[in-house]
């Protein structure tokens, strides 16, 4: 019984490692919509990330020679956090990334690709590292990497190349600004979250803290995502699958992961600490996983156009009556980007299409329009509409409508929406007369820039400025 409890405790990390590579390999691979990588790129990007390690753990050798590790001291702990781990674990993996795109630079012909590569390089990385840690403290550690770790290793690394490609890609910032600010963000960001789990400097408050950092990251790493999927070449609506299939196959392998971890515990304990076990992780991690799921799979599209990556934790106060839940029954809240509601429209686009009058009786609309989306356009409070025309003139000729869904709408099928008189001027503001800035006038209104950017200011109109028509579901 020994030896066959040995035998499995080796087999059990692997199969935890080789669990964790699928769920995010499956995640990737239902992101990168519009032109696929093949299979046989992408694992030679995973050998090249899982060889890569092999870099950080000689210079952490070399480190230990010296005396350089943690020692419980705050401000040495913090010190080998960022410079110990963050710099060399994120230096060892943008080595793997670069060689990656080096040795596939032909078939790397979409921005998203370079975000596909650098994920799975580190995720590489991360299954190296997931093998090593199962190995020496048990499986049962299988979902919290996967869920925490692993995903700050993709995060991480997918920073420091979006901030290297930037100008390429998008025209954006400066070259080298933009890759000494990105490998800065990558490095402290990978060290602050570390050195809050080691040392236990606020207390309990310590872990909070390190969860803080990992959710701004998740959604920094989905706004990267969006803004290299909108500026791809091979941009389309025609094959859009709906967002909620990411959403399920991300809950579909945690399951699966869940269900491997309680086998572990079961095989090697009893069932009175699988019960208990199974109470820990919801408690611990099922909000965790809910939130970063569908934020995560909460993409949207709109061709070429390229929005500011913030500083956010995923959840904001719902302000558009569009909650995914209630805190306390009382106060609503959502997870950032567009719900399943909200981007099945974005199958309209280019295509025309009719819509009904909900109540015929109180509509000025006659009972079935023909209309086409010109434009979708956001917004006060990251709210989607989009800007269409009438085929057939009921009004004047050149009147033309915004069309906001239906964010309560649980019939995705037929989705409902609003149909609200578009004016001009308050969704576009521009001026007649060219203003030319003096120096002092440029610096103060980058340093404005800075702080709207920091305070999260909103400068979009809000969908109550707009008259509503009446409202409309969907043929």
């Amino acid at each position: 019984m020994d030896f066959l409890q040995e035998i499995t405790q080796d087999i059990f990390p692997i199969g935890g490692a080789v669990l964790t590579a699928l769920l995010w390999f499956s995640f990737l691979k239902k992101t990168d919509v519009f032109e696929a990588e093949s299979e046989l790129n992408l694992i030679l990007a995973f050998i090249i990330g899982f060889l890569t390690p092999t870099l950080a753990l000689w210079i952490y050798y070399a480190f230990e020679v010296l005396g350089f590790n943690t020692n419980g001291e705050p401000f040495n702990d913090l010190a080998f956090s960022i410079f110990g781990i963050g710099l060399i674990e994120e230096l060892s993996k943008i080595f793997g990334v670069l060689l990656v795109i080096k040795l596939l630079k032909k078939q790397i012909n979409e921005p998203i690709d370079y975000l596909i590569f650098t994920s799975v390089t580190a995720l590489g990385f991360a299954v190296r590292e997931n093998y090593i840690y199962f190995h020496n403290y048990g499986t049962e550690l299988i979902t919290g990497r996967a869920l925490y770790s692993s995903l700050i290793h993709i995060i991480n690394a997918t920073i420091c190349v979006y901030g290297i490609y930037c100008y390429k890609l998008f025209k954006k910032g400066r070259p080298i600004l933009n890759t000494i600010a990105a490998i800065l963000a990558a490095v402290f960001s990978h060290g602050l979250f570390d050195f809050f789990l080691i040392n236990n400097v606020l207390g309990t408050c310590s872990t909070y803290v390190s969860l803080i950092i990992y959710l701004i990251g998740i959604n920094f790493w989905t706004q990267m995502i969006n803004n290299a999927l909108n500026f791809s070449p091979f941009f389309t609506t025609n094959f859009i699958k709906p967002s909620s299939q990411i959403f399920y196959t991300i809950i579909f392998w945690f399951i699966i992961l869940y269900l491997y971890k309680s086998f572990f515990v079961f095989y090697f304990n009893d069932i009175q600490t699988l019960g208990i076990a199974i109470v820990k992780d919801i408690i611990t991690d099922g909000l965790f996983i809910l939130i970063m799921a569908l934020r995560v799979s909460r993409i949207s599209l709109n061709q070429n156009e390229y929005n500011l990556i913030r500083i956010q934790i995923p959840i904001k106060w719902a302000r558009n009556k569009d909650e995914d839940l209630k805190l306390f029954w009382l106060f609503p809240l959502k997870i950032r980007g567009e719900n399943q509601q909200e981007f099945n429209f974005i199958r309209y686009i280019n295509k025309p299409f009719h819509i009904k009058p909900i109540i015929q009786e109180t509509s000025i609309l006659p009972n079935r329009v023909q209309i086409s989306i010109i434009k979708k356009v956001k917004f006060k409070y990251e709210a989607i509409g989009y800007i269409v025309v009438l085929n057939q003139f009921i009004f004047n000729k050149d009147q033309k409508f915004l069309l906001l869904p239906n964010l309560a709408s649980l019939n995705t099928k037929t989705p409902t929406a609003t149909l609200k008189f578009y004016t001009k001027e308050r969704l576009e503001h521009k001026t007649s007369t060219i203003i030319t800035l003096s120096r002092p006038q440029k610096f103060i209104k980058k340093i404005m820039g800075i702080i709207y950017y920091f305070l999260n200011i909103d400068k979009h109109p809000s969908v109550k400025d707009f008259p509503t028509v009446c409202e409309v579901y969907i043929e």
